[in-house]
């Protein structure tokens, strides 16, 4: 089994900003490490980040999980750390008015392959709670 373990310091002024694709409610986003994403009132960054998925090329008893640590903060100076886990499925969390859903990490592990945090693309499902 093959475990990536990474973190990175979230830095809100960073270079790079990560638009989020729209569809009514429920929103998906992309987040890389060193990368801030801006939703509505929130912005998103990416701390840390587990996949001890089946490698591709190995046999294993166990299909793994994902791990992601986000930090949010919405406009009022507020800031929460989160986790969320994928196993088979994915479990949600709440926090100031909306629930987040881990969708998947790219790249999948492969036998052999180190997996650099910088290569690391996490999606998200963001659905605005308030917006009935």
């Amino acid at each position: 089994m093959n475990t990536n373990n990474t973190s990175a310091e979230f830095t809100p002024n960073a270079q790079h900003v990560s638009p989020i694709k729209e569809d009514e409610r429920v929103h998906i986003a992309e987040l890389r490490f060193e990368q801030v994403t801006q939703y509505q009132n929130l912005t998103l960054g990416l701390i840390g980040v587990e996949d001890s998925r089946c490698a591709i090329g190995v046999t294993c008893i166990w299909a793994g999980q994902m791990v992601v640590k986000l930090e949010i903060s919405n406009n009022l100076g507020n800031t929460e750390e989160i986790k969320l886990v994928r196993k088979r499925e994915s479990e949600t969390v709440q926090v100031f008015g909306y629930t987040f859903r881990l969708l998947g990490i790219d790249p999948h592990p492969k036998k052999g392959q180190v997996i650099q945090s910088s290569e690391q693309v996490v999606q998200l499902e963001i659905v605005n709670l308030d917006n009935d």
